[in-house]
């Protein structure tokens, strides 16, 4: 539980701060001009159904996991290990590719209630697909672990999506620019968490 929690803590982080999470709402609100407090409100419904997809996704393969450890107890631990490392092996590979959250649509003809329902739903449907991979061994370990999880990823994603965009609401762009170098590498780092992960639980 302590490597599945402690690798969830990282991944969560890594994506709460990355600045493809929360630097489109900002610049949506500029230009729209909102108001702080609608900003954030509108980054926490936005953040909240990111995060809702994300878990509703880890919960059907905590349960899929927890059906094929019933069959294959004596198995699952180093196939679930396998996976994380190949998982964490094709991050590494794709984090060129990575393009997690973006929006480039034309919002000049839509009224401010259709705005936001397009930022909502392009959030709903770019769920973190790294963290996934976790639910595979929080299955395995029990809905505790699960429920424990899903808790951290929740707390952490939307506590960092409303902090920055807050901080970058305020003028502190400036913080902006270190970030961006985070997300080019985030692929590059969701995938040594996961193989590090893997590693911990095939050998440990």
């Amino acid at each position: 539980m302590v490597s599945i929690l402690l690798s969830g803590l990282g991944l969560s982080i890594l994506h709460a701060v990355i600045p493809n999470h929360w630097i489109p709402l900002v610049t949506i609100s500029k230009k729209e001009n909102w108001d702080l407090r609608k900003t954030l409100r509108i980054t926490f419904f936005a953040g909240g159904a990111h995060v809702l997809s994300t878990i509703a996704i880890g919960l059907f393969i905590s349960l899929l996991s927890f059906h094929l450890s019933d069959n294959f107890s004596s198995y699952m631990s180093w196939i679930s290990s396998l996976l994380l490392i190949g998982l964490g092996i094709f991050f590494i590979y794709r984090h060129y590719h990575h393009h997690h959250f973006n929006i480039g649509t034309d919002y000049s003809g839509l009224s401010q209630a259709k705005k936001i329902q397009v930022i909502v739903l392009a959030m709903f449907f770019s769920p973190c697909l790294e963290i996934e991979a976790l639910y595979l061994l929080a299955g395995q370990d029990g809905w505790i672990s699960v429920a424990l999880l899903s808790i951290l990823y929740t707390t952490v994603t939307l506590t960092g999506m409303l902090a920055w965009v807050y901080l970058v609401y305020k003028g502190l762009e400036k913080l902006n620019q270190n970030w961006h170098k985070l997300e080019h590498y985030s692929g590059i780092i969701s995938g040594i968490i996961l193989i590090a992960t893997g590693l911990v639980v095939l050998f440990l």
